[in-house]
């Protein structure tokens, strides 16, 4: 370390003490807040990664969510791994293993508890299982802590390692030395720090063999064995001091638990002897007193395995006499629940009245003993409680006191028999002593009850909800919310309430009548719990249900203002943003859609009246997308805090919903980069996730995807897209709809690439044609990879299956169209609204014919379609198209190709508005009279093709349209040809 001979910096220690003392998330808070920051000083830097994995690797052992915690241990672990690997030997090192081993010990020893006070064998040794792996990583911590500590010990000169000092007493049950303050010496400091991993290492060894239930299992024997070969180490070295009489009790309970109670107890007496005789109650050593009261245990416990529990009480009670004026204090309640212990024991041998007499003594003693904070508190409780019910939890004692009453009570709802734990929380709040208590105790007593009792009564009324019995449920919750409103159990009434209210509220078998009546109620409690809880979540909620019922009402204003009104601080906050974006989107959406279909304004007033009603919308649509980023931003905060997996994963759903919409609402605004960054992570869980058939959510997610790389250009990403959603969505009209819409995309790039091929071609750049030609191809690559799944398919109306198959044939998909066209044709009817269709698909399978240069075939075929539709624009189109091919190989047939392509543009000119096939046949008809006058040298040809052109280009204002620059650029192109040919 850079300061290995200095104490740490203030901020280093600082963390340190944060870690050791509860506040881990504090400490990762500060590490994740100045992880850039250039003030850091040089040796937290230094020991940055190990430091921060140490303290995740405690944080995570504090929190409730698993699956955080888990995430925590990962990038602890990732941290760690690349410090080691940078610095193999780093004495930081040691220090970390340490922390992660105490948070895997302090687990391991509480599943123990959990696993001592479980009457079911099996969730029993589920629990010790769990403690056992717990202890082991712990153990394989220490290990490799202690060797890291040894060899920074030696690297200091060595020698032997000083003892801790006593500090201030932790509410544990067991003794251990306390941490010391920074050493001066820094090898006493590490020395120090060596001897207290060793002694956790043998504790952790001590407790992995309680996870054993078989005595003679040969693991708990090794484990036992040793945990007091290094308890024997430290008494021998540290005997004068304190800390070795830790150790030496220590050995005692392995002795204990080895089968040798006679060795435990003369161990047992070498510990007692460091005890004061005269305890004062002005001067208590609170760390001695501890390791007095836990030997003491531990003799008793030894007399009671050797047949000597007499003699083992009578042990106890004369030291309970000496040491009596300490029995207020925490450590003193071990020996005497020791006692009562033994007291319940003896219980087996007694029966009727004397029984009676006995558990009801034990019961008040219980009850004293459960009123001191401490180690054995908790304990006492538990015990309380069973002796006071049977093993169903109805009562075996009448309850004496209010303290007794609340143990059935909590006995009865521990296993949800809500009635008798009603009854049972009743009757404490009659028996709380109120000419005993002073006001203020009595207050807090009673609201403790009361709480409880209202708890109860909100447990009654789940069931009704359950039941859909909605009306007797939110007429019981509310009597329950104003009877308990000073209390939570208040606040949770008023939920179950309200949600009541709201079910009752949206009923769709109620008439109009009953619904405004079922609404009026909602609209009163709402406002009644805005009133009682202000500021609560409750209120909250009822803002929400409020802004819902409003909505309902078409009262969209009033809706957004409740939703709005809820605070920043609250926890229903990205909730409340959300319904509020949510809603002011639909309402931009429906005004837009007026606007766009209402008449033109037909002066200035009404001119002025569109310009403001676009401005109120534009500024909805604003409003929709900043509240909804505001939710979006609370629900990521929501999702991180979330105090358990089902909480976090309900947020989760939530969340993808806001970002959803939130991803909509900037592609509809033309945001691509935005829309992209929103749905870029959404994309990789529904990938993930392969669910199929693809939940709705992701085919918004990728159909979305697909428009905002359509929209930034990107149409191979857009096109691979396509592909996946084809492969996980199935035949379904909404998924090959959306693939369509992909296909008109990637079939414009092709048609706009072609043009630039041909233009490109022209030119005398190599380059630039090459470059074009290659766009052409990749265009139609991308075209057929998302049109090969899509010409399998049924589920598409009848004109977009046709231009499935007419776009299968631009991309040079020949067999997939014709196996289209002809499915269609076997399917197709005789009815008269079809015949115009089944006509087009003919005249594109005479297209495939032209395409595979069979011309005589495909001519024979139009021809005789057309002697059955002489008027068939679709077939005489196809028939212009086979002599301009055959002309390619046969110049004789290119007057052929002119005669059609005139006759039909004979047939358009008098159309009012041209269709795109006009300029197509002018096109080619020009192009036709071009090659010709190439082929033949008659320039009059290439002159009446520019005559054409012109003509076309200046009388037709629709080929200056968006739509049409392709082909008004492939008009120019012919013209300089046209022009070259008449030496021009």
């Amino acid at each position: 370390m850079a300061s290995a001979a200095t104490e740490p910096s203030d901020i280093l220690s600082f963390l340190r003490v944060l870690r050791q003392r509860g506040y881990s998330d504090v400490a990762v808070q500060y590490f994740r807040d100045h992880d850039k920051d250039p003030q850091v000083p040089a040796d937290l830097r230094e020991v940055w990664d190990v430091e921060l994995a140490a303290t995740l690797w405690v944080h995570a052992g504090q929190i409730t969510n698993e699956e955080q915690a888990k995430g925590m241990r990962a990038e602890a672990q990732q941290h760690l791994d690349g410090f080691m690997k940078k610095n193999p030997n780093h004495p930081a090192i040691g220090d970390a293993l340490a922390a992660w081993g105490n948070t895997s010990f302090d687990q391991g020893f509480l599943l123990i508890r959990a696993a001592q006070m479980q009457p079911d064998k099996a969730q029993r040794e589920k629990l010790l299982l769990q403690a056992r792996t717990a202890l082991n990583e712990a153990s394989m911590r220490y290990v490799v802590a202690i060797k890291t500590l040894k060899q920074q010990l030696d690297a200091l000169g060595g020698g032997a390692a000083k003892p801790k000092e006593k500090a201030a007493e932790e509410d544990d049950d067991e003794p251990k030395p306390k941490a010391a303050p920074h050493a001066a010496n820094q090898r006493d400091e590490v020395g120090a720090r060596l001897l207290e991993i060793r002694y956790n290492s043998a504790r952790a060894n001590y407790w992995l063999a309680q996870t054993y239930s078989e005595e003679k299992d040969p693991a708990r024997v090794a484990a036992l064995k040793s945990a007091g070969e290094v308890f024997h180490q430290l008494y021998q070295e540290c005997r004068e001091q304190f800390y070795g009489s830790v150790a030496h009790y220590w050995e005692a309970k392995v002795l204990g638990d080895s089968g040798d109670p006679r060795g435990a107890l003369d161990f047992c007496d070498e510990v007692m002897a460091v005890a004061p005789n005269n305890p004062s109650r002005q001067n208590v050593d609170h760390e001695t007193l501890t390791l007095i009261v836990d030997t003491m245990i531990l003799q008793m416990q030894m007399r009671v395995k050797m047949g000597e529990a007499k003699r083992a009480i009578s042990e106890a009670v004369e030291w309970q006499k000496a040491f009596s004026v300490v029995q207020g204090y925490p450590a003193y309640q071990g020996v005497a629940l020791e006692l009562i212990k033994m007291q319940i024991a003896d219980l087996k041998t007694l029966n009727g009245a004397a029984k009676k007499k006995q558990q009801r003594a034990i019961v008040e003693q219980l009850g004293k003993i459960a009123r001191i904070p401490g180690a054995y508190q908790s304990e006492a409780s538990a015990l309380r409680r069973i002796q006071m019910t049977d093993s169903d939890g109805k009562p075996t004692l009448e309850p004496k006191n209010h303290d007794e009453a609340l143990a059935v009570g909590d006995t009865a709802a521990q296993n949800q028999e809500w009635e008798d734990a009603l009854k049972a929380f009743e009757k404490a709040l009659e028996l709380l002593p109120k000419d005993k208590l002073a006001a203020a105790v009595e207050k807090k007593e009673q609201m403790k009850i009361r709480d409880r009792i209202g708890t109860v009564h909100c447990r009654l009324i789940a069931p009704l909800i359950a039941d859909g019995k909605f009306d007797e449920a939110a007429e019981k919750a509310e009597k329950v919310s104003k009877e308990y409103a000073d209390t939570s159990a208040g606040g949770a009434a008023a939920a179950i309430a309200l949600f009541a209210f709201q079910k009752l509220a949206s009923d769709p078998k109620l008439d109009e009548a009953a619904r405004s009546k079922a609404i009026d109620r909602l609209v009163d409690y709402a406002n009644h719990i805005i009133k009682t809880w202000p500021g609560q979540p409750e209120a909250d909620d009822a803002r929400i249900g409020l802004g819902q019922v409003y909505a309902l009402r078409g009262d969209n204003i009033n809706a957004i203002k409740q939703y709005i009104s809820v605070s920043p601080e609250s926890p229903r906050y990205g909730m409340a943003r959300l319904y509020a974006g949510r809603l002011a989107w639909r309402l931009y959406l429906a005004e837009k859609n007026k606007l766009e279909k209402a008449p033109k304004p037909a002066n200035p007033e009404e001119e002025q009246a569109r310009k403001d009603a676009t401005k109120r919308t534009m500024a909805m649509r604003s409003k929709a997308q900043i509240w909804l980023g505001e939710s979006l931003e609370a629900q990521r905060r929501a999702v991180n805090n979330a105090d358990n997996p089902a909480r976090a994963n309900e947020l989760k759903v939530q969340r993808a919903e806001t970002e959803l919409l939130l991803a909509e609402i900037c592609l509809e605004g033309k945001e691509f980069d935005k829309a992209l960054a929103l749905y870029k992570p959404m994309l990789a869980a529904a990938q993930a996730s392969k669910q199929s058939p693809p939940p709705p959510a992701t085919i918004r997610t990728v159909a979305g995807t697909m428009k905002a790389y359509v929209g930034l250009g990107d149409l191979n990403k857009a096109a691979d897209l396509g592909k996946d959603l084809a492969e996980m969505g199935g035949d379904q009209q909404q998924i090959n709809m959306i693939l369509v819409e992909l296909v008109k995309y990637l079939a414009r790039d092709l048609q706009a690439a072609e043009a630039q091929a041909v233009i490109a071609g022209a030119g005398t750049d190599a380059e630039a044609a090459r470059v074009a030609n290659t766009h052409v191809i990749d265009a139609k690559a991308s075209l057929a990879q998302v049109l090969k799944p899509l010409s399998t398919r049924e589920q598409f109306p009848l004109p977009v299956l046709i231009y499935v198959g007419e776009t299968c044939g631009r991309a040079g998909m020949k067999d997939e169209a014709r196996a289209l066209y002809q499915r269609i044709l076997a399917k197709a009817s005789d009815d008269p609204k079809t015949a115009a269709a089944m006509t087009r698909i003919r005249a594109a399978l005479v297209g495939l014919l032209r395409e595979e240069k069979k011309y005589p075939e495909a001519l024979q075929q139009v021809e005789t379609l057309l002697n059955t539709h002489p008027n068939a624009m679709d077939l005489l189109i196809q028939k212009g198209r086979i002599y301009q091919d055959w002309a390619k190989v046969d110049p004789k047939q290119y007057p052929k190709a002119v005669g059609v392509w005139s006759d039909l543009r004979g047939r358009m000119s008098g159309l009012p508005k041209k269709p795109p096939e006009y300029f197509e046949v002018v096109y080619n008809a020009s192009v036709c009279l071009v090659y010709d006058s190439e082929q033949t040298k008659n320039k009059e040809k290439a002159n009446q093709a520019e005559k054409l052109l012109k003509v076309t280009l200046i009388s037709e204002p629709r080929l200056s349209e968006p739509d049409m620059a392709e082909m008004q650029a492939k008009y120019k192109v012919l013209l300089k040809k046209a022009a070259a040919l008449q030496g021009r």
